[in-house]
């Protein structure tokens, strides 16, 4: 399943909410990423073969050398997944597209509403921004500076 067959079995409202409830600190931009939940309903379906998104737990409670009350608690990790290179990366630069049409893979172990699934998905594709030009904006920036920083 993906996110876009994912999402038309949501609420909006309660996943907008969900979403605020998780990261309040989105409370002012409610109204983009609102925009964003949209946009994924209205992009076509097409295959995305390159890669899938995984969608973790990480526990650092089961670390040897875990703190209780220094570290934190357990979150969750979403990754790009390419079988082909067997790599894990980042999705913060993803095309909302592929987004929207890759394959969700959960661990077993997780046990998510739709609404909070989405929720999730809707932070870590606007992290860098509410529109994708922003966004390959930023990508642009990173990229240079490392550029910079190794080449200099």
């Amino acid at each position: 399943m993906n996110l876009k067959q994912i999402i038309v079995m949501t609420d909006k409202k309660e996943t907008i909410e969900e979403l605020m409830s998780l990261y309040p600190e989105c409370f002012p931009n409610k109204s983009e990423l609102e925009k964003v939940y949209d946009f994924i309903i209205e992009t076509p379906a097409v295959a995305v073969k390159d890669f899938e998104i995984r969608i973790a737990l990480v526990d650092p409670s089961t670390e040897e050398d875990y703190e209780d009350e220094i570290d934190e608690e357990a979150y969750l990790v979403i990754t790009g997944y390419s079988p082909e290179a067997t790599l894990d990366f980042s999705l913060n630069f993803t095309k909302w597209e592929e987004w929207a049409n890759a394959d969700i893979i959960i661990n077993p172990e997780i046990h998510l509403t739709n609404e909070t699934l989405v929720a999730v998905c809707l932070y870590e594709m606007t992290f860098y921004g509410y529109d994708q030009e922003t966004i390959a904006r930023e990508f642009s920036a990173i990229e240079s500076g490392i550029s910079k920083e190794m080449f200099h």
